[in-house]
């Protein structure tokens, strides 16, 4: 049986039938062990209103939780044998209590706090923080040594020979292959000036302590950024760079991740054009096209059709789900446009981002190729039985119980032989 569920999205201030199936999602969550995490929290102490976050996408609910839970109980129990869920005997007292365990992630301060006690102790050894210094020494130049760890570590990252493997025949394959071969640029506006000075640390970087400096550590193990000294840049090189400053916000559970989430901030700077603009984002969607999701509506109503032209009862269709894992972190940036991307971490460090991130407006256009691709491929798979669909770098999958697993495991492989193994979550 398949108990991983494909939850929906939602905007910003949907309507109740909508917003239902948000709560109704919540139900399944405490059902069913294993699915991605779900919570819920006041908007304030006096209100009648409760924030909704089901895989970081917000709504509000304007109407009671208990009403809301009451009422999407009632659809678990008609849609409940479509999940593969038998016992429908939830309570209201049983979920208001899961609730309430969610809702304390949600309290001010929290957060901040289990980010600076996760990263109490940490430091880096000193030959790794000269390790890309060395180099850096050895070649000169930035984008010469962010070339040649992409060389290096494209083997098991989205490279020119899984291009050609997987998506020579999309629609949008000489976009990808660009991806490839080169990485993705970054274009900026006009009257954008390199900031070649960092900003003084903000304050919540002042507050969360090692923080940052730990999640540096996490990135550069994996290859996605470059960590130099100062005195290991040399004033040529220095004057190309574009400082940014950084941002962080908590990634809520259940369970939670206590360090959270490091972002880079390119919409706010002390002086002059941040990188993130609308002039900036109008030539990202010139050269990598325009984002396009599916809505709510179009994804069930492609469920219920593919139901009904087969004659299946909905108790006997599964929905699955797959995550593709860090989806913006599996593209590479052009090399030479990693000097915009320059980020201070700690006293006399600077970070290099040469992946793709949380924070740079272009990021969902870009991946937004991939998503297009990757579903191109799985609906013209002879294989896959079912009706597909993906919200970015979620993959909603709809099939009848005999074919479900197997269904999964096609978008599975895609995704791992697309960008390597363990890139599926």
């Amino acid at each position: 049986m398949i108990t991983q569920v494909g939850v929906t999205y939602c905007r910003p201030h949907m309507n109740k039938n909508k917003l239902l199936t948000n709560v109704f999602a919540i139900c399944l969550c405490y059902l069913i062990p294993g699915v991605d995490a779900i919570t819920v929290s006041p908007l304030d102490a006096v209100s009648d209103s409760y924030v909704l976050c089901i895989n970081k996408c917000t709504a509000e609910i304007k109407e009671s939780l208990e009403e809301g839970f009451t009422r999407a109980i009632s659809h678990l129990k008609v849609y409940a044998q479509m999940f593969g869920i038998d016992d429908c005997s939830l309570q209201i007292g049983d979920l208001m209590t899961f609730y309430r365990s969610c809702e304390t992630q949600f309290v001010r301060g929290n957060a901040e706090k289990a980010a600076k006690e996760a990263a109490e102790g940490f430091a880096w050894r000193e030959e790794e923080l000269d390790r890309d210094g060395r180099d850096l020494l050895r070649l000169k130049s930035i984008s010469d040594l962010v070339n040649e760890r992409r060389v290096k570590n494209c083997k098991n990252r989205f490279n020119e020979e899984r291009c050609r493997e997987y998506f020579a025949n999309v629609s949008n394959a000489n976009v990808l292959m660009d991806l490839a071969r080169v990485g993705a640029k970054l274009p900026v506006a006009g009257d954008f000036v390199s900031q070649v000075t960092p900003e003084k640390p903000r304050a919540l970087q002042r507050k969360l302590g090692l923080n940052y400096s730990k999640q540096v550590k996490k990135l550069w193990d994996k290859g996605g950024v470059l960590v130099l000294r100062e005195e290991h840049v040399s004033p040529f090189e220095r004057s190309k760079l574009n400082f940014n400053p950084f941002h962080w916000t908590p990634k809520p559970g259940p369970p939670p991740e206590p360090m959270g989430r490091l972002l880079g901030d390119l919409s706010n700077r002390e002086v002059g054009q941040s990188i993130n603009c609308a002039e900036s984002k109008a030539m990202v969607e010139e050269v990598y096209g325009p984002m396009s999701y599916p809505s709510i509506e179009e994804i069930v109503s492609a469920w219920l059709d593919h139901a009904k032209v087969n004659g299946y009862e909905l108790g006997e269709c599964r929905i699955w789900k797959e995550d593709i894992r860090s989806a913006f972190g599996q593209f590479d940036f052009d090399p030479e446009e990693t000097y915009k991307l320059a980020f201070q971490f700690a006293v006399g460090f600077i970070m290099i981002m040469m992946i793709g991130f949380f924070g740079w407006t272009g990021a969902p256009m870009v991946f937004a190729n991939f998503s297009r691709a990757l579903i191109e491929v799985l609906r013209s798979d002879a294989e896959v039985a079912g009706i597909i669909h993906i919200f970015c770098d979620d993959f909603m999958g709809f099939s009848h119980f005999s074919v479900a697993r197997k269904d999964q495991l096609r978008a599975r492989q895609l995704v791992e032989g697309v960008f390597g193994d363990g890139t599926e979550a």
